[in-house]
C-alpha cells in the first residue's frame, strides 16, 4: 500500500508518528495512531485501534466507515512493513 507516506516535520512537531494520505478522497488528512490491541475469539483474532486526526478541516472523517476502513489497511501496512525490517 503506498497512498500514505511518514510526515517527518509533522511528526517532529507532535513528538509522534504522524501519517499522511498521498492520494484518492482523503489526500493531505494527517493523523496518528494511539492505543492498539489485539483480542483472540474463538475463531479469529481482533485489532482495535484508535486513531486522532491531526490536520485541520478533516476531523469530519472519523466518523466515515470507508475512512476507519482505510485507517485498518493502512495499520496493517505499517506493522507489516515494521515487522518485515524486523525479521531481516
Amino acid at each position: 500500500m503506498s497512498n500514505y507516506k511518514h510526515d517527518e516535520e509533522l511528526s517532529a512537531e507532535h513528538k509522534h508518528a504522524i501519517f499522511r494520505i498521498t492520494d484518492g478522497v482523503y489526500k493531505n488528512v494527517c493523523f496518528k495512531y494511539g492505543a492498539v490491541s489485539f483480542g483472540e475469539g474463538k475463531d479469529e483474532c481482533n485489532c482495535n485501534f484508535q486513531f486522532t486526526i491531526v490536520s485541520e478541516g478533516h476531523e469530519q472523517y472519523q466518523f466515515e466507515d470507508t475512512f476507519v476502513k482505510l485507517m485498518s489497511e493502512i495499520l496493517q501496512a505499517v506493522m507489516e512493513e515494521i515487522f518485515v525490517d524486523e525479521a531481516n
